[in-house]
């Protein structure tokens, strides 16, 4: 495959390459500040894999797309009379850092006001999950989701409950650690959003699966 550089060069693989594969290729100095990739012009993370050819642009704390892509959330948020000081921004954490990097006062007005910042690792940062019996976080990425950049959700905007089921119960007699009685069951924690408060929740995601 070939892969079209910013500069017009082009690298050729046999296989498949992870971005940052790709990077420490190019030069170690440009995987170790490396935070994201563009591929034909959509953000992915580092670890997406490339097995096609493409236009490839790997971002560093240098490049401004994800500042950019943040004050539209803040305008959106803000155009929708919502208030900033009750929302949380959830983000993946290489965005994150490329945007605290930049260290200019838009860097940092960007990411001033919110009730909280929570960064996601991208392993788990997914547009729509499966559930699962068992696994890390009890959830897998489902069949064509896309990774989050970041998410900015109005407090006031979603009503939270949890879901208790019991799956098993053993009587004593059954029970091989203890005389006693024995509950397995799943927490599961549900979030719905008021019809008249969608326009507080702002999701900036991937444009393609990976």
């Amino acid at each position: 495959m070939k892969i079209t550089l910013k500069d017009g060069s082009v690298k050729e693989y046999a296989s498949p390459m992870s971005i940052i594969d790709i990077a420490k290729d190019i030069s170690e100095g440009l995987a170790r500040v490396a935070c994201l990739g563009e591929v034909d012009g959509e953000e992915e993370d580092l670890r997406t894999v490339i097995d096609h050819d493409c236009q490839l642009n790997i971002l560093t704390a240098k490049d401004e797309a994800g500042l950019a892509a943040l004050r539209e959330a803040r305008n959106h948020i803000e155009n929708a009379e919502a208030n900033l000081a009750t929302c949380y921004l959830f983000i993946n954490p290489a965005l994150y850092g490329m945007i605290d990097d930049l260290d200019t006062t838009a860097s940092r007005k960007a990411l001033e006001g919110f009730a909280g910042i929570v960064k996601v690792p991208s392993g788990r940062f997914f547009n729509k999950v499966k559930l699962t019996a068992s696994g890390a976080g009890g959830f897998t990425k489902d069949t064509g989701a896309l990774a989050m950049n970041f998410i900015v959700i109005d407090k006031q905007a979603v009503i939270q409950y949890q879901k208790h089921t019991v799956s098993k119960i053993f009587t004593p007699e059954q029970n091989m650690n203890a005389d006693a009685w024995q509950f397995n069951y799943r927490t599961v924690g549900i979030a719905e959003t008021y019809d008249n408060k969608v326009d507080g929740i702002y999701v900036h995601t991937a444009k393609t699966a990976s």
